[in-house]
């Protein structure tokens, strides 16, 4: 039997638990009999009902994590536990954990202290107790053998993929008409560099005909961002799916200048809705979208600026590229990777 910590289901959206919930439903077609667990105060509910969650205990948060769902799992006999955003018990070994980055190891400005500390203190505890370790990239693998002397055997790469909301859409084919509109879907922070795209889109040609729309929350674990008001500018938060697939079909553009990543998963969203994309020059990005995306260094407005202005006479990326992302990154077969896996042993 098979147990999904479904935390996940009670914290705000990001790529993170976008993952999670599209690994889950992946995993339960796959097999039906895994049981998901999840503390009392979900705010995911038609997640919760798709992937028929179970609430146990009164805690909450990492208090839930690392108490009543271990007390509940060794009352089912210790059976295996899918960990797949980021923390998982750390007095439970047989478990499997996906660690999605280590940007609070790697640059812990972009970070509270308080979600540092607590990462610093519980990440490596769990790389060495857990059976295997799952990352979005080839480079995070790297980073995180190198980072906590972990071999590399213990690490899989398990990508993430196109959601079934957007994926549905697109297979029906429907025709949608792109506008002067340079996206950006992402939490509004430090670390996703936002006031650089804002900055270089207004000193841009792009500003004299294009409207910049970003979208994402403004998520607490990171430093506090300050926006202002621009011209030609609108800021999205809590955007449901609806609202970000109408834009990925609307936009013309997008941009991502993010310092670091594990995946880049609105980059992918972006190619896969024909947006020509451009995005910093960083590993992780090369490794992912090296043939699909423009890239340049985020250490230059001046580039920056060069690039967004160069952006409109690019090609989108052709039906058979699409395709082709659509093979490599998939859920079902990331999927297909960790059920495999686990049951290996």
């Amino acid at each position: 039997m098979i147990f999904v910590n479904a935390r996940f289901l009670t914290q705000p959206l990001s790529g993170v638990q976008r993952y999670a919930f599209e690994i889950s439903m992946q995993m339960k077609k796959l097999n039906p009999a895994i049981v998901f667990l999840t503390p009392s105060n979900v705010l995911h509910l038609e997640w919760e009902k798709s992937l028929g969650a179970k609430r146990i205990g009164k805690l909450k948060g990492h208090i839930w994590e690392q108490f009543e769902l271990v007390w509940y799992l060794k009352r089912q006999n210790k059976p295996t536990l899918f960990s797949p955003a980021n923390t998982g018990p750390i007095n439970y070994p047989n478990q499997y954990l996906t660690l999605h980055d280590i940007s609070f190891k790697v640059f812990p400005q972009f970070n509270t202290k308080k979600f540092v500390t607590y990462y610093n203190f519980i990440i490596p505890k769990l790389l060495n107790k857990v059976k295997s370790i799952f990352t979005v990239s080839q480079t995070v693998k790297s980073e995180i053998s190198k980072t906590y002397s972990i071999p590399e055997s213990k690490i899989f790469v398990t990508y993430n993929g196109i959601g079934e909301t957007f994926s549905n859409v697109s297979n029906q084919n429907i025709q949608f008409k792109k506008e002067k509109i340079l996206l950006s879907v992402g939490s509004l922070s430090s670390r996703k560099n936002t006031q650089l795209i804002i900055d270089a889109f207004l000193a841009s040609e792009l500003a004299q005909h294009y409207r910049l729309v970003l979208i994402g929350n403004t998520n607490s674990i990171f430093t506090s961002l300050k926006l202002k008001s621009y011209p030609n500018i609108e800021i999205i938060e809590q955007a449901s799916d609806s609202l970000i697939l109408e834009y990925y079909q609307k936009a013309e553009l997008a941009c991502y200048l993010s310092n670091y990543e594990g995946f880049g998963l609105p980059i992918l969203e972006s190619l896969y809705f024909n947006c020509k994309v451009l995005c910093s020059d960083i590993p992780v990005l090369k490794e992912l979208f090296s043939t699909y995306a423009s890239f340049c260094s985020i250490t230059s407005i001046n580039e920056v600026v060069a690039q967004l202005n160069l952006l409109p006479l690019k090609y989108t990326v052709t039906p058979l590229q699409i395709e082709s992302l659509k093979q490599k990154y998939s859920y079902n077969t990331s999927a297909n990777k960790i059920l495999q896996i686990m049951s290996a042993v």
